[in-house]
C-alpha cells in the first residue's frame, strides 16, 4: 500500500546553518528513524519543498542520498517510498557488523587502557539493569552506546568511518523494523524476550576477553554475539510482518 507523506507537521524544518541539501538529508533522516515517515509511504516532492521552504532541487538531491543510504527506493512512474524491511537486509547489514565489529574487537583486545575496559563494563551492567526492566528502548541506546565505543577504542580510522555508515545504516533499518513496540507486547515467556533478558551475556563475555588481552577469544565473543543477535532480529521481523500492511 502506498501512503502519501502528510504535508504537516511529520518531518522537522530543515536549520538554516547547514547548506539545503545536508539540511533536508537530516530532516528526512530524522522523520524515518523517529517513525514520522513510515516503511511504504511515499514522498511527494513538492509538499516536502513547501513544508521546509525549499525548492525542490535539494529535495531530490537529499532523495538520492538516503536511496543510497538505503533508507528510500523509487519505484519507476510512481516515486521515492520509505523503505520497507526484508530478510536479506538484515542478513547483509549483519555481514557488514560482523566483519568490522570483528576486527575491532581482536584491536581493543590488543590495546584497551584499563579505563577504557572499565567503561565497557560499566555499559554491560546497564545492559542487564534494563534487561531485566524491559526497558527495551533504553537497552538499545546503550548497546549503540557498547559498539560505538568499542569500535572507537579500535584507533583505526578507517574501520570506524566504514562502520558509522554501516551502523547509520542498520539504525535506520532498527527504527524502520519498529521494535520496541513490538517487543513490549510480548509475554516474558515468549524467547524472543528470554533471549533479550540474556542480552548482556554476550557483551560480557567480550569485556572479560578484552580485559585479559584475549585476542582471539574476544573475535569469538564478537562473532558469537553478532549471529545471536542477527537470529533474534530475524525473529522480530518475522513476529512484526503480518501486523504491517505495507508487506
Amino acid at each position: 500500500m502506498e501512503l502519501d507523506a502528510p504535508p504537516n507537521g511529520k518531518v522537522k524544518n530543515a536549520p538554516s546553518h547547514r547548506p539545503l541539501r545536508l539540511s533536508v538529508v537530516e530532516s528526512l533522516r530524522d522523520a524515518i528513524s523517529s517513525g514520522s515517515l513510515k516503511p511504504g509511504q511515499r514522498i511527494v516532492e513538492q509538499d516536502l519543498a513547501k513544508e521546509l521552504g525549499v525548492s525542490r532541487l535539494p529535495i531530490r538531491e537529499a532523495i538520492r542520498q538516503l536511496e543510497y543510504e538505503g533508507l528510500l527506493e523509487s519505484i519507476p512512474h510512481k516515486g521515492a517510498f520509505v523503505a520497507t524491511v526484508s530478510e536479506r537486509d538484515i542478513r547483509e547489514l549483519f555481514s557488514l557488523r560482523d566483519a568490522l565489529e570483528t576486527l575491532a574487537a581482536g584491536l581493543v583486545a590488543q590495546r584497551a587502557s584499563p579505563g577504557e575496559v572499565s567503561q565497557l563494563q560499566s555499559i554491560v551492567d546497564q545492559m542487564r539493569e534494563q534487561s531485566e526492566r524491559r526497558d527495551f528502548g533504553r537497552l538499545f541506546e546503550i548497546d549503540t552506546e557498547f559498539h560505538t565505543l568499542l569500535c572507537t577504542y579500535s584507533q583505526h580510522g578507517r574501520l570506524v568511518k566504514h562502520w558509522s555508515l554501516v551502523f547509520g545504516q542498520w539504525r535506520a533499518l532498527d527504527s524502520l523494523m519498529d521494535e520496541v513496540p513490538i517487543l513490549e507486547g510480548l509475554p516474558d515467556e515468549h524467547p524472543i524476550i528470554m533471549t533479550l533478558r540474556d542480552f548482556a551475556r554476550s557483551h560480557q563475555g567480550l569485556v572479560d576477553a578484552i580485559r585479559v588481552g584475549d585476542i582471539d577469544g574476544a573475535r569469538a565473543a564478537m562473532q558469537l554475539h553478532m549471529e545471536e543477535a542477527q537470529q533474534s532480529t530475524l525473529d522480530i521481523h518475522l513476529v512484526a510482518r503480518p501486523r504491517r500492511s505495507f508487506e
